[in-house]
Parts: C-alpha cells; structure tokens; sequence
C-alpha cells in the first residue's frame, strides 16, 4: 500500500470516530429511555456528608451498587430514598442526581446533602403544667423548671444520639439518653439506653373538677428513678420492633398518701418493679415530623410488675394501638385522621398509674385545660389542612453556614374535628369529675407554620362540646 494512500486511509478512520463520538448523544437524545428500559446502577457518590458515615446514608438507600431496575423503578426508588435520608433527621436538604451512559444503560447515582447542626447545648425553660395552655391561665413563673440540656446528634457519624439534660425548679430532673442505631454487619439490629431521676417540691396529688389539684411542700414529696434498656430491629425501612426491659422505683411521702390513699399501690411509699415494653411500628408516611401522605401504625404492649407489685395481687398490662392516615386530596388540600385507643387489665390501678386523655399528645382539643383519667381510652382526630404556603425554599445571605442560611418553610390553613372517650376510672363521687364516661368532642380551625430542623407550632381556635372556647398552641403536628 502507498504512503498516501495510508494516510488517506488513516484520516478517513480519525473522522468516523470523531462522527461516532458526536452522534451518539444526539442519537441517546433522540430514543429517550422507555419507563421499561432495564438500567444498571454502576456507581452512588455521596457528597456534603463531612460528618456522616457512608454506609449509614447507604442503609437508607433503595437501592446498591450492581442493581438491575427499569427506569420508573428507579424514580421511584430516588423519591422514597430521599424521603429515607430525610427522615433521619441527619440532613436540612437532599439533591438526588443520575447520569446515564446509553449505550451500557449504566447509570451513576449523585446523592448531595446539606447535614444539619449535631451539637446543641440549649437552656430549658419547662413548665411544671402538663402544657403552655394549662400554664398560660395563671402565668406563675414560678413554675417554670430551669435547666440546661447538651445534645449530639449524630454522635460519631453514625446516626447515634447522645443526650444529657439537668433542671431545677418545682421538679428537678437528670436524664441521660443514649441510642446506638445499629451494632451489627447488616445494620437490622440498635440498642437504646436511658436514665432518669426526678423529685418534686409540687405534685398533682388527685383529679378534681377534671382539673389536677396540686400538693406543694419545702420538701419533695415525690422521686422517681428509671431506668431501661431495649433492643431494637429495623430489618427493613418500613418495619420495626422495639423490645425494652424498665425498671422504676418510686418513693412517696406520708402527706401525699394522707391526702390520696390511692396514690400508690398499697399505700406503699416506697417500692420498686419491673417493666416489659414491646413497640411495632409500620411508617409508610411521607416526612415523619409532617406528613401529609401515607399511613402509620404502632402498638406499644407493656407488663408491669410480673405479678410482684407491692400490695397489689397480679400485674397490669396495657395495650396502646395507634393509626394515622394522610391523603391528598389536591395540589393544595389534604385530609388526615389518626384513631388511638388503650386497653388494660381489670386490675385496680392506683392514682399516679393511671392515664387518660389530656397526656403527652393524647387529648381531645378544645380539652387542653383538663384531665380525664381512666384505664380505657379512643380517641378520633380529623383534619381537613389548606397549603396556605406550599414547601419553599429561602436563602439568608447573612447567615455563612450553610446548616443555617439555607432553610425550607410551608404555612398550612386547616379545619378539625375530634371525638374521645375515657372509661375504666376509679374515683370519689366527691371529687365531681364529669368527663369521664362520657362523649367528648371539639372542633376548630387553626394555622401550623412548618420549617426546618422538624419544628411545628400550630396557632388553633377551638370549641368544645361544653361550649367553652380559646385559643391554644402547640408544637408539635396535630395528626
């Protein structure tokens, strides 16, 4: 062969290649991949997480390295995992990302995030009321525990939680948390540790006109010391089981039994026991702290005393079922409703044991100034919310961290509907107590202002089925 023409030759193979190499992005272009199109999962890059271990973020991933999924597959699996990496309260914002290589269909996975603050030391200001509305009547800051609490999320990387927290005031309280999501290769499996000690120089001794009635004493008059440890296995992101061995010792004066003989079991002033605690959980919700799709069930199974309790013939069991729904009717509206309900044993359960409605987030609203004790609950809440503001994005340019300069908001206007009852209490005829045994219901409107690092306050106006009105605030969503 001649010279030139190995040349021409030459130059001839330069310039098909070079043609190759441009038409291929128009050609990928022009025969956009099918919703059945089979893509490989070549690569997950994981950016921004300067504290966070990789195999933590990798746990909460829908999919691997190496895996096989179509393309709406793998939209599907992007949307679920960044809810998954969101849930974990680790991250303020997450950016999923792909690349395709059309001719292999290998797809290289980007996953950006934007990690939250993990060490706060913040000072307590806790009312010795059960909420800010019971508080707010007599606004005696006098009543207002003061302490200081250290928290670290995300403790080592690894998604632990330590915390630590110290007040003093009408109760003084230390409590130690520590929670160590996985201890095992295939991370299925957590531990949970926690300690508590309280006392109290003032104590909510009896129910009276459904509202507590308080003892107060330069002494404390009740301390309470608990601790547990449980177990914890999360085999896949939806499921969970939480096993849990407590134990709790309690020390009661002579003047808070004097005043209630019922208080305690037996009378006892002092006495102790154990306690078995077993919690499933299904989360099928979009955003735990907020959501606004999905459903979720839990039912929390406890045994107290294993039949040792002091004056007290057999145990007490109790079974806590909850369920809340979410659904979207529209781009702006959705309805929600959660039913809750507790069941326990026959046997005869002293004062300080008891719990009806009006505790923790279980309250009929409208009834946020009273008590109902019982052993049986069911509470019915509906809730029909307006996007006033949906999710947005705002920058603060003042602010040069970015854990804090960039933050998400929303601003939701709704309308609700709530129905309880409470049965099973043990209680004086004197004492006058008229809401339990009987139907409770209320109704109202309110607005909830949603932000970042999970924070919730809700403004509402509600009427209950007495009639009586007011305006109340919480922090924490409704349903």
């Amino acid at each position: 062969m001649k010279p030139g023409i190995y040349s021409t030759y030459l130059l001839l193979i330069r310039k098909a290649v070079i043609f190759f190499l441009l038409i291929i992005p128009v050609f990928c272009y022009a025969q956009p991949l099918g919703s059945d199109s089979s893509l490989v999962i070549h690569s997950l890059v994981f950016k921004g997480n300067k504290i966070t271990h990789e195999n933590i973020m990798r746990r909460e991933m829908e999919f691997k390295q190496g895996d096989t999924v179509t393309t709406i597959e793998l939209q599907s699996k992007i949307s679920q995992s960044k809810l998954n990496l969101l849930n974990t309260s680790l991250f303020n914002f997450v950016t999923i990302e792909t690349d395709t290589a059309c001719v292999t269909r290998a797809i290289d996975v980007r996953i950006t995030v934007i990690e939250r603050w993990y060490t706060w030391i913040g000072v307590i200001a806790e009312l010795a009321d059960r909420n800010l509305n019971t508080w707010w009547e007599t606004r005696d800051f006098t009543r207002v525990n003061i302490g200081l609490r250290l928290s670290r999320n995300n403790f080592r990387g690894r998604m632990e939680q330590l915390r630590f927290a110290f007040q003093v005031g009408p109760s003084q309280k230390f409590s130690m948390y520590y929670e160590m999501p996985y201890i095992n290769r295939r991370k299925t499996m957590g531990l949970v540790f926690n300690a508590g000690f309280s006392r109290q120089h003032e104590v909510g001794y009896i129910t009276k006109n459904d509202k507590f009635i308080y003892l107060n004493s330069a002494n404390f008059l009740r301390q309470d010391l608990a601790l547990s440890a449980s177990i914890r296995i999360r085999r896949n992101m939806i499921h969970s089981h939480q096993f849990g061995l407590q134990y709790n010792k309690y020390n009661f004066t002579d003047s808070l039994l004097i005043l209630n003989p019922s208080y305690s079991f037996g009378n006892n002033k002092q006495f102790g026991y154990f306690s078995f605690v077993y919690q499933f959980k299904a989360d099928h919700r979009d955003i735990h702290y907020y959501p606004l799709k999905g459903w979720y069930f839990d039912i929390i199974a406890n045994e107290t005393g294993f039949g040792m309790l002091p004056g007290h013939a057999g145990s007490i069991w109790n079974l806590n079922p909850t369920f809340r729904y979410y659904q979207p009717l529209s781009v702006r509206f959705n309805v929600s409703g959660s039913v809750a309900a507790k069941v326990s044993s026959k046997a005869a359960q002293p004062y300080f044991y008891q719990r009806g409605l009006g505790y923790g987030r279980d309250f009929v609203r409208g009834y946020e100034y009273y008590v109902i004790d019982g052993k049986q609950y069911i509470l019915i809440k509906t809730n029909i919310k307006f996007a006033l503001l949906q999710p947005r994005t705002m920058q603060i340019g003042f602010i040069p961290s970015e854990k804090f300069s960039k933050l998400h908001y929303s601003v939701y206007l709704n309308i609700f509907a709530d129905a309880g009852y409470v049965s099973g209490i043990e209680q004086n005829e004197n004492y006058h107590n008229l809401l339990p045994d009987s139907m409770l219901g209320g109704i109202g409107a309110g607005i909830d202002v949603v932000t970042y690092y999970d924070k919730v306050m809700r403004l509402e106006y509600t009427i209950n089925r007495w009639g009586e009105s007011g305006i109340f605030i919480h922090f924490i969503a409704g349903i």
